[in-house]
């Protein structure tokens, strides 16, 4: 939070509009009380903290002078409820037998809608044919799903080929200048992707079943540790 102190509330805004927190600060300089408004604010890695504020007038001598706020971060639990809804929806379409490509892409928008700025992928192995086919990728180009689907696995196919070949998680901080990435950087930057991270989705023996890709349309040094890009089992 020390990062925004001192940054006007427009430049930090994300989602909330400007007009209606200036609304809620002049009903607060009117000498009203204002209490339990939510904030989406950016930090200065372009990440996003939600905030619960409250708001009272600051008096002197039975005028107001000012407005005093008190903040709570609230991202984590925010963040915590959109997955316990996400979870139940999802296991919703599960128990009534919903066809396999609606599930996947009710995963990858759930994942999405938790990471603000994702763009999901999920592609499926081919075992005869030994490529990625689509699965679910309902934020990226259809044109670039497509472009994609049937391509090989190997050593140094892009984020999920590799990581299907490996077996093991791949980050791509900027594929603009990843040699994974040197067959196909022209397409995906075409596309405007500039970082993917692939895990592989392994099955109850260990074999490999797909590949899931989160994509962002910038370079990120800061994407996800190691440590969190685990294998996922289905």
């Amino acid at each position: 939070m020390d990062e925004l102190l001192g940054e006007p509330v427009g430049k930090l805004l994300v989602v909330t509009p400007l007009e209606l927190v200036q609304g809620q600060f002049a009903a607060a300089a009117s000498g009203g009380a204002v209490d339990d408004v939510e904030l989406e604010l950016a930090r200065k890695n372009r990440s996003v903290v939600i905030i619960r504020s409250s708001m009272r007038p600051l008096m002197e001598d039975g005028v107001v002078v000012g407005v005093v706020v008190l903040a709570e971060d609230i991202t984590e639990r925010k963040r915590a409820e959109a997955l316990i809804a996400a979870q139940r929806q999802l296991l919703e379409i599960v128990a009534v037998g919903a066809p396999l490509s609606e599930v996947l892409d009710s995963v990858a928008r759930t994942v999405e809608s938790l990471l603000p700025g994702a763009l999901c992928s999920i592609l499926l192995v081919d075992q005869e044919s030994q490529t990625l086919r689509a699965g679910a990728a309902p934020s990226l180009p259809a044109s670039y799903t497509h472009a994609i689907d049937g391509v090989a696995i190997g050593p140094n196919v892009g984020s999920c080929g590799t990581a299907v070949h490996r077996n093991a998680c791949v980050i791509v901080r900027d594929i603009a200048e990843d040699p994974l990435w040197a067959d196909f950087k022209d397409l995906a930057l075409t596309h405007g992707l500039r970082s993917c991270w692939s895990s592989p989705i392994s099955g109850e023996s260990g074999s490999v079943l797909g590949a899931f890709a989160i994509y962002r349309r910038r370079s990120e040094h800061g994407l996800l540790p190691a440590a969190q890009c685990d294998r996922k089992a289905v």
